[in-house]
């Protein structure tokens, strides 16, 4: 497997003249512990985390009873992290975990060129181990289910009633992997429905959660 078979699509960043209040809301608001911090032509400058903004949370309130006023001046690009190890899509899995735990780190972002078109978090790994199914050995994707994630993915995103919170698809040998947070059951079955009526889909295996509550797998 490459890093852009299991990496999540559809990266959510942050812009850089951001304020600290701006990301912070924005991370609590996707559900995510790390932004990639992009300029205006959509090139990475750095990588906000939570470690980056939790200085923030103990700061003083001002004499009116505040600390907005810092919040709403500092821009992300003041502390966010600058040298960001990050991949070419094409980068081997193995090369990644061996990457990832040299240099103890949770998440690398996925370039095409210059362009960010991924993350790679340790729980995408983690679905990787869960796709192969318990195999000893690492088998590729073949060249249909990643035509087939694509059209999933893209099937799914931007529709009316998508709310999920990184959303992602995973596809094996036609079965079909459902990832993010969502707000109801309806919107679960809305996703199920759709990915089911994509050509080539097999069965769709649902991994998301609403509210924190497991939703039913398989259909």
């Amino acid at each position: 497997m490459l890093a852009k078979d299991v990496m999540s699509v559809g990266v959510m960043s942050v812009k850089s003249d951001a304020t600290i209040l701006d990301t912070a809301a924005l991370m609590v608001r996707l559900g995510v512990s790390a932004l990639p911090v992009l300029d205006g032509d959509g090139l990475m400058l750095g990588i906000v985390t939570e470690a980056d903004l939790m200085p923030f949370a103990a700061l003083e309130p001002a004499p009116n009873g505040s600390a907005g006023g810092v919040l709403r001046s500092r821009r992300v690009t003041e502390v966010m992290t600058r040298d960001v190890i990050s991949v070419e899509e094409d980068t081997p899995l193995k090369d990644i975990v061996a990457l990832m735990t040299a240099k103890n780190i949770k998440r690398v972002p996925v370039r095409r060129g210059k362009a960010i078109v991924g993350m790679l978090s340790r729980m995408d790994l983690m679905r990787a181990i869960a796709i192969q199914g318990g195999a000893t050995e690492t088998r590729p994707l073949v060249a249909e289910d990643k035509d087939l994630r694509a059209t999933v993915f893209h099937a799914l995103r931007g529709r009316s009633w998508s709310n999920a919170m990184n959303f992602d698809v995973a596809v094996d040998r036609g079965d079909v992997h459902l990832w993010g947070v969502i707000s109801s059951e309806e919107e679960h079955l809305a996703y199920r429905k759709a990915a089911e009526a994509v050509p080539g889909v097999k069965s769709v295996v649902s991994h998301m959660h609403v509210s924190g509550i497991i939703v039913p797998a398989r259909s």
